[in-house]
């Protein structure tokens, strides 16, 4: 199946079909030419290539994004547990509280402040690799959050789908439909 879409001479006010991706158009009517700014046939052409991959249909298939928030008035990470941004940490980390000098300058009290200082150079190495594991996860959710922003529903079909990579799941298999193509994008 050849995908196309059309446009409006500007001249004639006859449809011209674009296909492919030459950047000039004749139409067929008139015989005038237009030229097709590469971006714009890209957007035009990535336009057309939404289509369901089961049934090769657009006129069922909504954004599941568009669609959670119109059934329930709330946000996608509002709903979805395991792609919620909105955890302030996934490991619970608090930076150590460094040590105070003593007030008294004796032999006992010096020792004490340095194994307390050691103590809190231990504590900040332990709060730095928690919060770029923290960072790392962040990352991961993130990107799920931009594949899932991505799905759309075709309700002809009943199924989940990344239309322009002709991809699709059934809708109880999304949470590993999702995690499936982060793990094909970005963890090869």
């Amino acid at each position: 199946m050849t995908n196309t879409f059309s446009l409006t001479c500007a001249q004639c006010s006859g449809k011209i079909e674009l296909q492919g991706s030459s950047p000039i158009v004749k139409c067929p009517y008139c015989g005038t030419e237009l030229i097709i700014l590469p971006d714009i046939a890209r957007q035009i052409l990535q336009n057309a290539a939404l289509v369901c991959p089961i049934c090769g249909q657009v006129d069922k298939l909504e954004k599941v994004s568009a669609l959670v928030m119109k059934e329930t008035g709330k946000t996608p990470s509002q709903l979805v547990k395991w792609l919620t941004l909105s955890e302030p940490d996934y490991h619970h980390v608090k930076m150590p509280d460094p040590p105070f000098p003593p007030r008294k300058k004796d032999a006992a009290a010096e020792a004490w402040f340095k194994e307390l200082q050691g103590v809190y150079q231990n504590s900040m190495i332990i709060y730095e690799r928690k919060r770029a594991a923290n960072a790392h996860l962040r990352k991961q959710q993130e990107q799920r959050l931009t594949i899932w922003n991505e799905l759309y529903y075709c309700d002809r079909d009943g199924c989940v789908c990344l239309p322009y990579e002709r991809l699709f799941a059934e809708p109880q298999q999304t949470e590993t439909f999702v995690n499936s193509q982060w793990d094909r994008r970005y963890n090869r």
